[in-house]
């Protein structure tokens, strides 16, 4: 179970918590106590009985399009090279990603998305209670799963209307059709993994600021302390041992972290000096941001390195096949050659999309734990600090080296911009040789 915070984390995954159920991805409901604010993913069978029955029909569809495509594959016959890896590896692999999405998130990960939500709101409560107006006003900028779902019907309505316009009377309809919810089971999953990654992503900025909050106001309290008399530059060396230490000290800023008291001839500095617990509550948020980003890796993992396997033969085996028909376009074997290649330009600009997204998304939250690694050497050289303080601030800097955020295809490929460029490296080089074949 989780607290209140939980609360409005449901509330914006709503929208696109309840398209999970109607596709079948999640065959249980997540529950909100109205008198406690608590929450709880229920998976009791009498509670979810429809649910489930509509999750085990559409799994039957997508096995019923995994044994339609394996039997067409060997009755038809293949034109090109593209045309056999397409139906030989392509088309099955499509249908098996998708009966795994099916089959795993309506068991092991249902529970893992439970322990990841109680994650994300033990990181709201510490930092919370830490500073509770920086963190409620970072909370109220709001993000809505609705856009997500806009550009779900903007991308597959008209793709559906196409298969019904081109193939109406056909009996190859009934295929297309499963093939159009195999890509939006693959569309709307990414983009479930998006949403999560974007909650890791606004708590690690949630944490940034954060940790800015509480060192500026700490400033602050200093500044007002400081006598008007002391408020003037200095270029000493001190007895305290610590070497950063700016050489002026202007009155009208807010970053003044240390009062000075004349004494006869020396200058004596009390240096800014952090509380030891929200050091250690600073560091036990972001081992929970660690603990989340392993929930994620966990859940989607191993669909994400099957779903760009796919992709990758999918780019391959389109653009190849695009190349063939513009070659062969006069051929009677392509009487709709046009319309051919429409379909596929329309299968690889939808794939990817789910690619480039999904990628795109992991590598700006990796970004974003990096800006707060950044973030801690600059308080390191920016403010005067105690010796106590300067060792939590290493620790905490420490951790994130050592700790850093990383998402993952199955552990086998960090999912970043490096990755997607090898990627399209490949796949040019792969179209490049398909395209020696005769």
């Amino acid at each position: 179970m989780w607290g209140m915070q939980l609360n409005t984390i449901y509330n914006d995954a709503r929208p696109l918590h309840n398209v999970c159920k109607f596709l079948g991805l999640a065959p249980y409901s997540i529950r909100i106590n109205p008198l406690t604010g608590e929450g709880f993913i229920d998976t009791d069978f009498k509670s979810n009985t429809l649910t489930v029955i509509w999750t085990l029909i559409l799994l039957c569809a997508m096995v019923g399009g995994l044994i339609d495509t394996i039997i067409m594959n060997v009755m038809t016959f293949n034109f090109s090279t593209s045309d056999i890896i397409n139906k030989a590896f392509c088309l099955p692999m499509f249908y098996m990603v998708s009966i795994l999405m099916i089959v795993m998130n309506g068991t092991v990960n249902k529970y893992k998305i439970e322990q990841f939500l109680s994650k994300i709101s033990e990181i709201d409560k510490v930092m919370s209670y830490m500073k509770g107006q920086e963190y409620s006003k970072i909370k109220s900028k709001k993000y809505s799963s609705y856009f997500e779902i806009a550009v779900l019907i903007a991308v597959f309505l008209p793709c559906l209307i196409y298969d019904v316009c081109s193939f109406m009377g056909d009996v190859i309809i009934l295929c297309k059709i499963q093939m159009r919810l195999c890509e939006i089971l693959q569309f709307v999953l990414m983009t479930q993994h998006c949403q999560l990654t974007r909650f890791i992503r606004v708590r690690l900025k949630m944490l940034g600021r954060v940790v800015s909050a509480v060192f500026n106001d700490s400033c602050s309290e200093g500044e007002s302390e400081l006598p008007g008399s002391t408020r003037e530059a200095f270029n000493s060396k001190l007895s305290t041992g610590v070497t950063r230490i700016s050489p002026e000290l202007v009155s009208n800023k807010k970053l003044l972290a240390y009062k000075i008291f004349h004494l006869s001839e020396a200058n004596t500095v009390d240096l800014f000096s952090c509380n030891a617990k929200n050091f250690a509550r600073l560091r036990r948020v972001y081992s929970l941001l660690c603990d989340a980003v392993g929930f994620v890796n966990s859940i989607y993992g191993f669909l994400v390195m099957f779903l760009i396997m796919q992709i990758f033969i999918e780019l391959i085996t389109g653009v190849n096949g695009i190349m063939h028909l513009i070659k062969e376009n006069n051929s009677p074997h392509f009487a709709n050659a046009t319309l051919l290649i429409v379909h596929l330009i329309s299968r690889i600009v939808l794939s990817l999309g789910i690619l480039v997204t999904t990628i795109l998304s992991c590598h700006v939250t990796v970004l974003e734990s990096k800006e707060l690694g950044i973030y801690v050497q600059k308080i390191l050289l920016k403010y005067p600090l105690r010796s106590d303080t300067v060792q939590q601030l290493k620790l905490f800097y420490q951790q994130i080296s050592n700790n850093d955020i990383q998402f993952t295809a199955f552990w086998l490929f960090n999912l970043d911009i490096s990755f997607l460029c090898t990627i399209f490296a490949s796949s040019i080089t792969y179209i490049i040789l398909l395209a020696q074949i005769k």
